[in-house]
């Protein structure tokens, strides 16, 4: 019995790890966390077994948890990722309709299907609040401040104070290396945070020189050049 809970218990961590929800705070996504909960009942126990009355018995707790889920907005610094977020989470719930709608006609062949398209929405809806890579997620979190905060009160004191931290950040986004899968892209990341780099370099001679016009457009370029890096990751 304890051997089985324990490797219960390696398994769900080893998911946790494999689709990146172990890097998301509960504190950011609580309603998603109790979503994987069925998630991993249907994929991992009912799914390989074919065990069509545990997916029926799982339904009322998975239903009730995307019904928490829809309403869900993401934290303040994740609102770049909203829109997507909102596309994937109507996703998911198309296919937890076809999924109540095999169940309803008791089509076992279709059931499975469905479990699996649910099983790969929930991963989808995942990877939109698990950083693409660590060292940019890092590098947002200032930008968040210098655009959100500091650009829109001219605040070119706090603004000068933060382009340091930036400029590190920056510069360990330069060594990065790319995952497999994103390895034909490396070329095309490194120019881009090379940019990103020349676009900080300007920032700081505009926020020296104090003029805030050419703080803002500077601002702006290390924004756009944020931008360029993060598509060259989809």
């Amino acid at each position: 019995m304890k051997k089985s809970f324990l490797l219960k218990a390696v398994i769900l961590a080893t998911f946790m790890v494999f689709t990146g929800l172990s890097g998301i705070k509960s504190q950011d996504v609580p309603q998603l966390e109790t979503l994987h909960k069925s998630i991993y009942v249907l994929w991992h126990d009912a799914y390989p077994s074919k065990n069509y009355d545990l997916i029926k018995s799982t339904m009322p707790e998975l239903e009730a948890s995307v019904v928490d889920l829809v309403k869900v907005k993401l934290p303040e610094m994740m609102h770049n990722r909203q829109e997507k977020w909102d596309s994937e989470i109507k996703a998911l719930q198309d296919d937890l309709s076809l999924l109540q709608k095999s169940i309803a006609a008791d089509n076992k062949e279709t059931m499975l299907t469905e479990v699996e398209s649910l099983h790969s929405a929930f991963e989808r809806l995942v990877r939109v609040i698990r950083p693409k890579l660590a060292e940019l997620d890092s590098f947002h979190e200032d930008l968040y401040q210098l655009y959100h905060k500091l650009m829109p009160a001219n605040d070119i004191e706090h603004i000068r104070a933060l382009i340091p931290s930036m400029k590190d950040k920056a510069n360990k986004l330069a060594q990065a290396k790319l995952t497999r899968r994103l390895a034909e892209k490396q070329a095309a990341f490194d120019q881009k945070v090379a940019e990103l780099q020349t676009s900080l370099a300007e920032l700081e001679k505009s926020a020296v020189k104090g003029n805030q016009k050419k703080v803002k457009a500077a601002v702006e370029k290390v924004h756009s050049a944020y931008q360029r890096i993060d598509a060259v990751l989809e």
